[in-house]
């Protein structure tokens, strides 16, 4: 991702210090970002294997959410997938953007929706409605 960020938050994850019990697990999710550009959006965790980068142009939609529950929506927190077969990116209790993705391999085309935490959803929404 570039330089030229639209929106971009950035930071550590409450279950940080939990981390240090499990060290091969501490590079993927200590820190938790949401990136914005012309071009893109990236949410996840810091490394590649534990985030998402798409085109913005593959955005259906994006709605935003007033609170998530780790716990009781998800099941925890972390990457969780939930009984509607959401991808959920969840560092936190509180506020999220639901986003509906519409990926088209050669000729089949299908939906994804992921949900993940940020601190301004609907900004966020708004921004990414924008394609």
């Amino acid at each position: 991702m570039g330089t030229d960020s639209i929106y971009n938050e950035s930071h550590w994850v409450w279950f940080s210090p939990l981390l240090i019990l499990l060290p091969p697990l501490l590079p993927l999710f200590w820190r938790y970002e949401v990136r914005i550009t012309k071009e893109e959006v990236q949410f996840g965790y810091r490394y590649w294997l534990t985030s998402v980068t798409t085109k913005r142009s593959s955005i259906r939609k994006a709605e935003p959410i007033a609170h998530v529950n780790g716990l009781t929506g998800w099941g925890g927190w972390g990457i969780r997938t939930n009984l509607s077969g959401e991808t959920g990116y969840i560092a936190k209790n509180g506020p999220a953007v639901r986003v509906t993705l519409l990926r088209r391999d050669d000729e089949i085309s299908c939906e994804k929706v992921y949900v993940f935490n940020c601190e301004e959803p609907e900004r966020v929404s708004r921004i990414l409605n924008q394609v």
